[in-house]
């Protein structure tokens, strides 16, 4: 026995469930046993019922139609309508299973086709009037609710609006051809092709042809309107033709732009190389960095050291980390604002800083990218603590300052002055540029400037934010130049200091006039002139005036500030006063350099009047970078010791020498080839000792090293621990070369051995 609709029959309640005419209740359902109903052609097994041809089902089959066919019920007026479930209107050839509501010609579907439309096939609800329509329209086909009138729509979920070939699951909103998707695409267009909510991935707002995508939007991020050729993300709303997603030809968002970003994944990577640069040994790596942007190039410096190469800084977010690599740029042709994507095979600290030593793969993927946008504003930020350094390191900054120091060698081929700064103050923070630079801008002591998008350098513990472009540097203002001293080195020299560097070019012997004297020669070192002259009466007076002088920005001398008085050059002893030992270079970080200054002599020598200067000889007129007053010491006594170093050093000597704090942590003394430490008699500046350590320094024009012997092979050494030293101690034949020698074994506040 066929059972037909599996509709239940007998006892429901207190009523009974009475099978259709043409069935009878056996085993609790409804079977098919005959067929009624006025029409030609109605097959099937149950009722169909009303007028027309050709009816067929299982069911009841309501209205007047030809060629009806179902299971289930057809209710209305059509022909040919087939179908399992209710197909509910007039139409020919209906088919379906579910309901079919509507008149139309040849309805085919699933669920519910709600509408009058030709050939409607559908699973779900299909809504609206349309020819073909698969689903709801016309030729809709889906599952879900098709909603509208178009031709060829095809989805899944609700298709609304009608539309020629629209195929999606989910929501389609709006009349479009060829629309395909899945979530909600709102509004009609020709070929719109989507998955997830919104045509194109996310939320599509418009119609547009060929859109597609996927996913919240199509890419990552937020893409809004329609670009050309543009792979991205987020919702993209708008229409156009041939949209991916959202726009004319797009894909995403935008023009040309791809994906989401990978900032986030490259600077995972370039953390990860930082954590991996644990010493100055390489450690070998395989870290891939997708995306990182180039920030600033660092060139091969004229004269710069071995030690000083040329690299790169890459970074990918505003807040870092960064990272210096440190091969050629030249090598791939680099600059900043290429974003690359590359391969580091090794890493190591070097001086301090973290850096990738070895490359194995690099690609330039873009340029001329915006380098400005990850600069960070550091105005406030306090580079003392040496964890803030390590923080910021090789990352871009912008902050604003002025200068505390005259620009001194800071390495071969380099100088730099420290800057105070809202949040730094004397000797945290130091600008270093090429010898290069400096020449274009001439700024020192006194300066305010601007500093834009510059990487911040390390050296050890020392922060140095660096430029080798003049441009990084701008708005500077300068004080007004003007005579500051004139003080007699010699019977017939003296020495006058400016507080800006003088422009060589407009000086003659005859820019320089002395009051009972006569000028016969000056040459320019920076901020000073040494000035020869007629033999001076020792301790007579005289008065110095310049005229015609400018600095090397053009400025003319304040018109107070040229003319200054001395008296005249008088020899100063201090037999027995010696600088003793000098530690300059350790192993690794230079924590623990000091200055030595012994008492020789048999009497108590007075410390005031006295200082310590230390010269840059990197050039033939050196410059002092550091001057230390020794008068708080007030007195040696015969055979007692002085010593100069930073806070950490002086703690931890428990010696019974007199103590003087040098400023800074680290780095204090240069390193040399040449450098020297010269002791002077504060009011006069003469020379009373010195030390003229890896080669002859000159200062002001003059040597100050003793004796004509060499001194090139007198150097402290950094692979092993130790100190230059006077040995035997305290002896001064006023040769450096004789006196002075390299020892492993140092001897802070004690003697020489």
């Amino acid at each position: 026995m066929e059972l037909t609709n599996a509709l239940s029959c007998g006892a429901r309640g207190s009523a009974c469930q009475q099978c259709l005419p043409s069935q009878s209740c056996l085993g609790g359902f409804c079977t098919n046993t005959g067929s009624s109903g006025g029409g030609a052609g109605a097959t099937g097994g149950g009722s169909a019922t009303g007028g027309g041809d050709g009816m067929t089902g299982g069911g009841t089959a309501t209205g007047g139609g030809d060629g009806t066919t179902g299971g289930g019920s057809a209710t209305g007026g059509g022909d040919g309508t087939t179908g399992g479930g209710t197909a509910t209107g007039g139409g020919d050839g209906t088919t379906g299973g579910g309901t079919a509501m509507g008149g139309g010609v040849g309805t085919t579907g699933g669920g519910s086709a709600t509408g009058g439309g030709d050939g409607t096939t559908g699973g779900g609800t299909a809504t609206g009037g349309g020819v073909g329509t698969t689903g709801g329209g016309d030729g809709t086909t889906g599952g879900g609710s098709a909603t509208g009138g178009g031709g060829g729509t095809t989805g899944g979920g609700t298709a609304t609006g009608g539309g020629d070939g629209t195929t999606g699951g989910g929501t389609a909103i709006g009349g479009g051809v060829g629309t395909t998707g899945g979530g909600t695409a709102t509004g009609g267009g020709v070929g719109a092709t989507g998955g997830g909510t919104a045509t194109g991935g996310g939320a599509a707002t418009g119609g547009g042809v060929g859109t597609t995508g996927g996913g919240s939007a199509t890419g990552g991020g937020s893409a809004t309107g329609g670009g050309v050729g543009t792979t991205g993300g987020g919702p993209a709303t708008g229409g156009g033709a041939g949209t991916t997603g959202g726009g004319a030809g797009t894909t995403g968002g935008g023009t040309g732009s791809t994906g989401g970003g990978t900032g986030t994944t490259a600077s995972a990577q370039i953390a990860a190389l930082r954590a991996a640069a644990v010493s100055d040994m390489d450690f070998s790596v395989n870290i891939a960095v997708p995306g990182a942007l180039v920030t600033a190039v660092k060139p091969l410096v004229p004269n710069a050291s071995s030690t000083d190469p040329a690299g790169f800084f890459v970074q990918a977010t505003q807040t870092g980390p960064a990272i210096f690599v440190q091969v050629n740029p030249a090598t791939f042709g680099l600059w900043a604002g290429d974003r690359i994507d590359f391969t580091a095979t090794a890493v190591a600290r070097v001086n301090g800083l973290a850096a990738v030593k070895q490359l194995s793969a690099l690609t330039r993927t873009s340029s001329g990218n915006n380098v400005a946008a990850l600069s960070q504003n550091v105005n406030n930020v306090n580079f003392g603590d040496p964890a803030v350094s390590e923080l910021y390191e090789s990352e871009l900054l912008t902050f604003s300052g002025t200068f505390n120091s005259e620009m001194i060698g800071t390495g071969s081929g380099y100088v730099g002055a420290t800057i105070t700064t809202g949040g730094s103050s004397a000797g945290a923070l130091r600008v270093r540029i090429p010898t290069g630079v400096h020449e274009q801008t001439y700024l020192g002591a006194g300066c305010a400037l601007s500093i834009s998008n510059v990487p911040l350098w390390r050296y050890q513990q020392q922060a140095q934010a660096s430029s080798w472009e003049a441009s990084d540097l701008s708005n500077f203002v300068c004080p007004t130049p003007r005579l500051l001293s004139a003080t007699p080195l010699a019977a017939n020299t003296v020495r006058l200091t400016f507080n800006r560097q003088i422009d060589h070019s407009v000086v003659t012997p005859s820019s320089v006039s002395i009051s009972g004297l006569t000028v016969s020669a000056v040459t320019v070192s920076g901020v000073n002139l040494t000035v020869t002259t007629s033999a001076q009466t020792p301790g007579a007076s005289y008065n110095v005036t310049v005229t015609g002088l400018r600095d090397m920005l053009g400025i003319a001398l304040a018109l107070d500030g040229r003319s200054t008085n001395f008296n005249g050059f008088q020899s100063v002893s201090a037999p027995g006063l010696v600088i003793n030992e000098v530690n300059y270079d350790s192993v690794g970080a230079d924590t623990d350099e000091y200055i030595e200054i012994y008492n020789g002599t048999a009497v108590t020598q007075s410390m005031v009047d006295r200082s310590i200067v230390l010269i840059n000889g990197g050039n033939a007129n050196g410059l002092s970078y550091l001057t230390v007053d020794l008068s708080s010491a007030g007195s040696l006594a015969p055979g007692q010791y002085l010593l100069l170093a930073s806070s950490d050093t002086i703690a931890a000597n428990t010696s019974a020498a007199k103590k003087i704090v040098m400023p800074g942590t680290s780095e204090i003394i240069q390193n040399g080839a040449p450098d020297a430490v010269v002791l002077v008699a504060t009011s006069t500046q003469q020379k009373l000792d010195a030390i003229s350590y890896e080669g002859d320094t000159w200062w002001n024009g003059v040597s100050v090293k003793e004796h004509s012997n060499s001194t090139s092979a007198l150097a402290d050494n950094n692979g092993t621990a130790g100190s230059i030293s006077r040995l035997p101690n305290g002896v001064d034949t006023n040769n450096n070369a004789v006196d002075w020698n390299f020892t492993s074994t140092m001897t802070p506040g004690y003697a020489n051995h």
